[in-house]
């Protein structure tokens, strides 16, 4: 039977749980069943000190018969479910799976993201032998998943089975792979772990009691185009855990479960009909502004701001053209500009040579493409400032 969360739980359980799975999760019920099954598999054997939480967030599918099924295959294991009366958004629902969690440490993960079997014997250790550590940052690897939603329940579940026992269909994410103790979390929020700056969900392992520290309850969590709203956990490591210690591990601990996420390209949006402009140009600016405000190590912070800004650098002259020439439709361009989410970085040399080469390779395109529009006193000017950014070699003049 599965347990909710206004269940009758003594006090003395909820001192007992050392780690909590938690999965915010909307639809996808078949992926999530494996996600679920990954998980129980890797908790067995800990039932007293782990359980798994999940926070259905108004699903249109059935995914309490789900978790209803699986907890029947596993009936020792805590599986703690709650289902909101309507869908909170993404970050909201993010914060409720914490909180309605026990354990001294949180695990949260995507209900696409599958936990290698060997996982939880591997947490419980570094806690157990580095009892000050108040955060653990593991590795991944990745399997594409996408063809896996054209079959039925009961394939999709062998298929995912024997695709993660299978080392071929898994690729890793090219982090490194020894493992190591830090002084504080700042030398490892760096760009060689490949995981968006700790922004990748199901890489941090984290101390319950120093995340419900950090006030999350007035901000704006509406929408998907901020810090707050796409990486809710970012903006409580950056409040809350920097100069903490932590872990490393360069073991992968989970596989990620790639081509199913609406947010990107996976579901056959272009790459501007996506978040990706947005979050490229706009929040990973945030993510290394957050980080500096906060007091990130300045060693650390360089390397967030050069990997920042190689990607804004490569997206300023395509929407400066499509915001005022071309008038090509971009996701969420109203919280793009002004332009000053990204020209923080305007005398960060990265930043200009990445723009002066995305010039380089599409102005003749452009130039071509101007040509044959009707032309806008506001398109000469941009085309006129292309052109002589080019001649110049100069990224100077683009201050408008």
């Amino acid at each position: 039977m599965v347990k909710f969360e206004d269940d009758n739980q003594t006090s003395d359980k909820k001192k007992s749980k050392v780690l909590s799975i938690c999965i915010p999760a909307y639809n996808r019920k078949y992926i999530f069943k494996w996600c679920l099954i990954s998980a129980c598999e890797a908790c067995k054997g800990y039932e007293n000190i782990v359980e798994i939480v999940i926070s259905d967030n108004a699903s249109t599918e059935d995914i309490y018969s789900v978790v209803n099924d699986v907890q029947k295959m596993y009936p020792s294991i805590d599986i703690i479910y709650n289902c909101n009366s309507s869908n909170l958004g993404v970050a909201r629902n993010f914060f409720k799976v914490v909180k309605d969690a026990m354990g001294q440490f949180c695990w949260v993960i995507g209900s696409d993201d599958f936990i290698k079997p060997y996982s939880i014997n591997k947490i419980i250790n570094i806690l157990h032998e580095n009892e000050d550590i108040d955060f653990i940052s593991c590795s991944f690897d990745l399997m594409r998943i996408e063809d896996s939603l054209k079959i039925s329940d009961k394939e999709i579940s062998t298929n995912i089975s024997e695709q993660l026992k299978n080392p071929n269909y898994l690729r890793p994410n090219g982090a490194p792979t020894h493992s190591f103790k830090v002084d504080k979390l700042d030398y490892i929020i760096d760009p060689i772990y490949n995981n968006v700056l700790l922004g990748s969900l199901m890489t941090g392992i984290f101390r319950r009691d120093l995340w419900n520290g950090v006030e999350v309850d007035k901000k704006e969590l509406d929408g998907y185009d901020s810090l707050i709203t796409i990486y809710p956990h970012i903006y409580v490591y950056s409040n809350g855990f920097l100069g903490k210690k932590a872990y490393y591990c360069g073991e992968p601990l989970i596989t990620v479960g790639e081509g199913t996420r609406e947010w990107s390209t996976d579901t056959g949006k272009s790459f501007w009909e996506s978040s990706l402009p947005v979050i490229y140009f706009k929040v990973f600016s945030e993510i290394a502004s957050s980080y500096k405000s906060n007091g990130l190590e300045q060693e650390s912070y360089i390397k967030c701001e050069n990997w920042t800004a190689s990607f804004a650098g490569d997206l300023l002259i395509p929407i400066i053209w499509k915001k005022y020439v071309s008038k090509d439709p971009v996701n969420n361009i109203d919280k793009i500009f002004p332009l000053e989410t990204s020209l923080i970085f305007l005398d960060n040399e990265i930043y200009k040579q990445t723009a002066l080469n995305k010039l380089r390779s599409e102005y003749y395109a452009m130039e071509k493409q101007y040509e044959s529009m009707e032309k806008t006193t506001i398109g000469n000017i941009i085309i006129n400032l292309f052109k002589n950014m080019l001649e110049n070699n100069s990224f100077s003049n683009v201050r408008m």
